[in-house]
């Protein structure tokens, strides 16, 4: 199964699944990637990445906005059905990363 996970409106994470191996993707439906019991917001011009972060198998997502801060939300469900519980921003030293915005 593959699949693509795309920032929507700029704040919403949507994943759009393909379940056929062929060469042109047949995407299913969009479905919100849920934060708890909210779409997962990540702020205005969101750039997440998805890559397993803390090497438990699970894939995770880190995605910088337009604050320049960049954030880390962790899977605790697994890879087809995956579930977040808030993020937290990532830090070194205990200050925030933060990139420039201009």
């Amino acid at each position: 199964m593959k699949g693509l996970a795309v920032p929507f409106a700029v704040l919403f994470m949507v994943c759009f699944v393909d379940f056929l191996d062929g060469e042109v993707p047949d995407l299913e439906a969009g479905v919100y990637i849920q934060n708890g019991s909210s779409p997962l917001e990540l702020g205005g011009y969101s750039s997440p990445t998805v890559a397993d972060w803390n090497n438990d198998g699970r894939k995770d997502i880190v995605a910088g906005n337009i604050s320049g801060n960049i954030w880390l939300y962790l899977n605790k469900g697994t890879n087809l059905n995956p579930s977040f519980n808030g993020g937290v921003r990532i830090e070194s030293n205990g200050v925030p990363i933060v990139t420039s915005t201009s």
